[in-house]
């Protein structure tokens, strides 16, 4: 499963999303509709520096949230949805600046676990970033917007083969007035059962997006492997990719290779991607690692049109050094080459979490998290944002609790700025399900 960090911000209003989604996700039979609302207040500090310049933001809100799933023969709707109000005091005796924020996610799925065909529809948003630089503000990152929808139909020549043809569409939008794009992706892929854990398969597909009048077209073959283990898996992908954008036309090797371990304690994975796309396609069609998404990773991605990138990466998440804590760990390097301009750049990031059950009621989180970019040569660093956080959370009833968190960022390279921020709330909440 990949997860989705999704953002929206209109001139006041802002928007955030989160969604899990399956490539396949089809409806199961019918579930009990589950549901979950609370309700927060809070108050918070907030203190930045810039060069000589610096401030203090006081604030104060309060925060609603709710969400559920339903799901009925072969449909399945799930959805959650917060806003948030909050006033804010620029030097503590400067002017109000009020704002309402709203944060979701709702996707609807239509097909049986084995049926004929599947139709899913959605809506993403992620901060983007024209080369830009990091910001040390979350808040302060451009958004994008995608509304895609698509469908799958399988076939099964034999009882171990399986032809799955699909298709999706999205159209990308953001502010500031910039042009929308499209995108279309069409696929066939063919998989055969070889033995009980391993499966083949081979797969042709292409990809088209325009934007700022502007096409480009992706075609890729590749052959798959896929081998269930008693402790993981592994997946290999192997294939050939061409790229055309005007006048320009890019062909490579491409493929993947992924080995992931589990067991009561411990998921690790180590990871290595070579493919050629462009951003548009990304944003619209391509959903946010899972390894970055599940670690809390802050989502930048730098706004390029057509790039041949290659990434390789690992993470950890185990409870083996104590029955009270999870350690978390994530590192990855993308070396990233932009074919029109024949720029090489290097994008890295990495992060650290600790979250220790202190007592049966109260949690204690830790974490630091760092993004480097570099220009021609790999080691030298032009832009980069660090964040350490501590965020600590007490049960007090069955649906009450109450928090306190912290953090530091800074930026070095194009932008040089720190932020302090601090925050108190208090929560109540209800969760059950419906028969």
């Amino acid at each position: 499963m990949s997860v989705m960090g999704l953002g929206v911000r209109w001139a006041g209003w802002s928007c955030a999303l989160l969604v899990a989604v399956s490539p396949f996700a089809t409806a199961q039979q019918d579930t009990p509709a589950t549901y979950n609302a609370s309700v927060s207040v809070f108050t918070g500090v907030t203190h930045t520096r810039a060069g000589d310049r610096q401030d203090t933001t006081g604030s104060l809100g309060i925060q609603g949230a709710a969400g559920g799933r339903v799901s009925s023969g072969a449909h399945a709707l799930t959805g959650r949805y917060s806003a948030t109000a909050e006033t804010r005091r620029q030097d503590l005796v400067g002017d109000n600046n009020d704002s309402i924020n709203l944060v979701g996610v709702s996707r609807y799925d239509f097909g049986y676990p084995a049926g004929r065909f599947d139709f899913n529809a959605g809506h993403t948003a992620r901060g983007v970033r024209n080369d830009t630089g990091f910001l040390v503000d979350l808040q302060s990152y451009d958004v994008q917007h995608a509304v895609s929808a698509g469908f799958g139909l399988n076939f099964w020549p034999t009882n171990l083969t399986t032809l799955r043809l699909s298709g999706q569409t999205a159209r990308t939008f953001e502010e500031q007035g910039r042009e929308d794009g499209e995108s279309y992706s069409a696929q066939a892929a063919l998989t055969r059962r070889w033995s009980q854990r391993t499966t083949i398969g081979a797969s042709v597909g292409s990809n088209w997006s325009g934007r700022n009048s502007e096409d480009t077209t992706v075609d890729t073959a590749q052959l798959t492997f896929e081998q269930r283990l008693s402790n993981g898996s592994f997946n290999l992908a192997a294939g050939q990719s061409r790229a055309r954008q005007r006048e320009l036309e890019v062909e490579t090797t491409t493929g993947s290779a992924r080995r992931t371990w589990s067991s009561s304690q411990t998921t690790s994975a180590i990871y290595y991607d070579r493919s050629v796309s462009s951003t548009v396609l990304d944003l619209a069609l391509g959903p946010l690692p899972a390894e970055l998404a599940d670690l809390g990773l802050p989502e930048s991605i730098r706004i390029q049109e057509l790039n041949l990138r290659e990434t390789v990466g690992a993470t950890v998440s185990t409870r083996r050094f104590c029955s009270l804590c999870r350690v978390s760990f994530l590192a990855e390097a993308s070396s990233v080459e932009a074919q029109r301009q024949q720029l090489q750049s290097y994008e890295y990031r990495g992060r650290l979490g600790l979250s220790v059950d202190a007592t049966p009621d109260q949690t204690v989180d830790l974490s630091y998290s760092w993004q480097g970019d570099a220009a021609d040569k790999a080691s030298e660093l032009t832009d980069q944002v660090h964040r350490v956080g501590l965020g600590w959370r007490r049960t007090l009833t069955e649906h009450a609790s109450i928090s306190a968190s912290a953090s530091q960022g800074f930026t070095r390279g194009e932008t040089d700025r720190e932020q302090f921020a601090a925050r108190l709330s208090f929560t109540y909440g209800v969760q059950g399900a419906l028969y």
